[in-house]
């Protein structure tokens, strides 16, 4: 992920961040679709979600952006507001691979802390 720290204003509150790209690679070349990289994951165990990153231009990985990094870190796409919700604590995703089966991945997720603060997930009320 890259990030830009610096507070701003949104709605009602402000960040103290902003998430500017991220990215998952996977060192298999993956199948991608004319829609977009194909993605499924699941958080906490929950429902299985599906969506379209895009794909990296040497078909290793896929971009993300700032909503599906909002989700894997408070499981919600809006910026979190402090005592709503705790953070994700697993985050599996699968990726297909080229002429091969489908890839999964999964992550042991840290406290947010300051990469929370740094990427503009938390929301700080006036």
């Amino acid at each position: 992920m890259r990030c830009k720290e610096g507070s701003h204003r949104y709605g009602n509150g402000t960040l103290n961040g902003k998430f500017l790209t991220g990215f998952l690679a996977v060192d298999a070349v993956l199948d991608f679709r004319e829609s977009g990289m194909p993605v499924e994951y699941r958080l906490d165990d929950g429902k299985l979600q599906y969506r379209n990153w895009v794909q990296s231009t040497d078909g290793l990985g896929a971009f993300f952006n700032d909503i599906e990094f909002n989700t894997s870190v408070y499981g919600h796409f809006m910026p979190h507001k402090n005592n709503t919700n705790p953070p994700v604590r697993k985050v599996v995703i699968g990726m297909p691979e080229y002429l091969g089966a489908q890839i999964q991945v999964e992550f042991e997720m840290p406290e947010p802390g300051v990469v929370g603060e740094v990427c503009g997930v938390v929301l700080h009320k006036k």
